[in-house]
């Protein structure tokens, strides 16, 4: 099995715990969702940072998920749609860009102190 194979089956396996409700409202949340996920792939793949960094910015996105699906997990989907769209989509980019600035703002703060040292020892 190579690892497209896995991953859309991964994918396929989880698809079902995103769902809140039956019928035609839940098709667009899962299109968003997919997007979510889809550029979360290549935003993390993308970017110029180590790999605990990015291991950080898995498991940010990891807890948000999970912290969105517990805040919205009792609602009525049909009642409370923009809500749940809302927080579901919204809480992990925020939770995302929020860890981003911070680590890239710590990484370049620590790269800065490491090439002073350097200077410093030569």
């Amino acid at each position: 099995m190579n690892i497209k194979t896995a991953f859309f089956l991964l994918l396929l396996i989880c698809t079902p715990y995103l769902c809140f409700a039956n019928g035609n409202d839940i098709i667009p949340f899962l299109g968003f969702e997919l997007f979510l996920i889809v550029s979360f792939l290549v935003f993390t793949i993308n970017i110029k940072l180590n790999r605990k960094a990015k291991l950080s910015l898995v498991l940010t996105f990891i807890i948000s998920n999970g912290l969105a699906l517990m805040l919205t997990s009792d609602l009525p989907y049909s009642k409370n749609i923009l809500l749940i769209n809302s927080i579901t989509l919204g809480l992990p980019i925020l939770a995302l860009l929020l860890n981003y600035v911070i680590l890239k703002r710590y990484y370049a703060e620590w790269s800065s102190k490491k090439r002073l040292n350097v200077e410093r020892n030569e």
